[in-house]
C-alpha cells in the first residue's frame, strides 16, 4: 500500500516510442538489474547532466535495484538526446 502512495506522489509522463525502442530498454535494463522506469529515468538524469547517481526503488518508486556502479547501458543503449 505504501508503494502505490509514493508512485502517485512522482510525475506520470506516457510517451510513444519507435518502433524497436521498447525493446532496447528492456534489454538494457536486464543489463543493468534495473526496471525498465529507472533504465530511462537513469538516462535522462545523465542527459540533463545530474550524472552517475544511482535509480533505485526508494527514489522512484519501484522495487528494482539499480546496477553497480558501472554502467553498461552505454552499449547499445537508446541515446537520449534534448
Amino acid at each position: 500500500m505504501q508503494r502505490q502512495a509514493q508512485a502517485r506522489e512522482h510525475d506520470k509522463f506516457i510517451v510513444r516510442m519507435p518502433d524497436g525502442m521498447r525493446g532496447r530498454i528492456a534489454e538494457a535494463a536486464k543489463r543493468n538489474h534495473r526496471s525498465m522506469n529507472n533504465e530511462i529515468v537513469h538516462h535522462l538524469a545523465q542527459a540533463f547532466g545530474d550524472g552517475e547517481r544511482p535509480t533505485t526503488g526508494g527514489e522512484f518508486g519501484d522495487t528494482t535495484p539499480a546496477a553497480g556502479s558501472h554502467d553498461s547501458a552505454r552499449q547499445g543503449a537508446p541515446a537520449v538526446h534534448g
